[in-house]
């Protein structure tokens, strides 16, 4: 005869005096945690507003010691014991956005660096995280950029129309004639053009002091921001060993820093890494256009199989850099040292790239190139200005480019 199956009451029947422990047991540490875990959020949360908040503070010291404090937010959430409630990371996100933020208005580079610090401590919980800081930072080296590009066009705008210590404004000749006709004739019309013309010019001096002093401001967070991406992107290739395949539009790299970086793959269009020490760094199979390295240091650098296309390399130190298997169209080095550059292999290179370039003897061209560069080295001024005005360099390029030659005569 089949025996008889146990119901599931009768099954549990002797562990009823346990489970009778147990169940209020795991109920109370499941509701301990529960607000252990709320308490920790609500004191994570003040405490975290109150660093944002010191990171605004007058004080440099107080903005230092919340630079590096914030960092303390950026982490992984971590699991409490029998329970799926995931804590410590929900600052993480706010914490990165206004560290970067606050770059961008920053000034003292010991608050940048602490910045810099308390940002890398992304890379140990998510790379994607880490890769974003970087298209962040770039964005605000691009905005800066083109403000200060804007502002500097309306400061020579502004110098046109009220002059400058070399030579009178629009408005400052309008004034003398009309002074002159008042003196001579003394009518009243004058007299009262006068008197508007000079209200009209303090309105457009205060103006113009003002812009002045935002250009110059401008001109200082650019140089902090770029400054600060040289580091971050340096300690970044250090620790991947690996090339950083940047897309870079619009920035600027005026005057940084950038050694035995690995830039290769990257996509440079419309920037300025000019005045800048660039050494041992990779550029290999890169798009570079409509860029400048004007009076820049590329000694051992590498260009190999890259297209350049309408940009400038003038008045540059180009000792060892190699151009091999590269396209150029466009490309120009004048007054740039060329000694031990190597051009072998690089394709659809002309003879006017290297008017008035140094050294041209001492760097590497395949033979045929090197024949022809030898035959037309001699073009006239006017035959080179010819050709640069039916280039592809956009209009700033081109009187950039007609700068240096101005410069290069004013040297000999």
């Amino acid at each position: 005869m089949a025996e008889k199956r146990k119901s599931f009451v009768e099954l549990i029947e002797p562990y009823k005096n346990i489970i009778s422990i147990f169940i209020p047991l795991i109920t109370l540490i499941i509701t301990a945690n529960v607000q252990i875990n709320d308490y920790m959020r609500k004191s994570s949360d003040e405490n975290f507003r109150s660093i944002v908040k010191m990171l605004s503070s007058k004080d440099k010291e107080e903005r230092l010691a919340a630079a590096s404090n914030i960092g303390t937010f950026i982490k992984e959430g971590s699991y409490w014991p029998f329970i799926i409630i995931k804590s410590g990371a929900e600052n993480t996100d706010n914490a990165i956005d206004i560290l970067i933020n606050r770059i961008s208005v920053e000034l003292d580079y010991n608050v940048l660096n602490a910045i810099i610090g308390s940002l890398e401590k992304v890379e140990k919980i998510d790379e994607e995280r880490y890769r974003k800081i970087s298209d962040n930072l770039l964005a605000i080296n691009r905005n800066i950029f083109i403000q200060n590009y804007a502002l500097k066009k309306w400061k020579t705008d502004a110098e046109t129309l009220v002059g400058s210590t070399e030579s009178p404004g629009k408005m400052e000749k309008e004034l003398i004639k009309r002074e002159g006709f008042f003196k001579r004739d003394k009518l009243e019309v004058d007299r009262v053009m006068l008197d508007g013309l000079k209200e009209k010019m303090q309105l457009v001096w205060k103006d113009y002091y003002k812009r002045d002093n935002d250009y110059l401001e401008l001109t200082m967070h650019q140089q902090a921001v770029t400054d600060i991406i040289s580091i971050f992107l340096s300690k970044r290739a250090k620790k991947e060993k690996k090339f950083l395949d940047l897309v870079l539009y619009q920035n600027s790299f005026n005057t940084a820093i950038l050694t035995d970086l690995d830039l290769s793959k990257s996509k440079i269009d419309r920037s300025a890494f000019s005045l800048s020490i660039i050494q041992e760094t990779k550029f290999d199979s890169s798009t570079i256009t409509d860029t400048v390295f004007t009076f820049s240091n590329l000694a051992k650098s590498s260009f190999v199989n890259c297209t350049i296309t309408a940009s400038l390399f003038d008045q540059t130190e180009l000792k060892g850099v190699s151009f091999s298997g590269s396209t150029f169209k466009d490309v120009f080095f004048a007054g740039s040292d060329m000694a031990e550059a190597d051009f072998k292999g690089a394709k659809e290179l002309k003879p006017e790239y290297f008017y008035k370039a140094k050294n041209v003897d001492k760097a590497k061209f395949d033979d045929q190139f090197k024949k022809e560069l030898e035959e037309r080295l001699k073009t006239t001024e006017n035959e080179f200005k010819k050709y640069v005005e039916n280039s592809e360099l956009s209009k700033d390029r081109k009187n950039a480019l007609l700068l240096t030659l101005d410069e290069l005569k004013r040297q000999k």
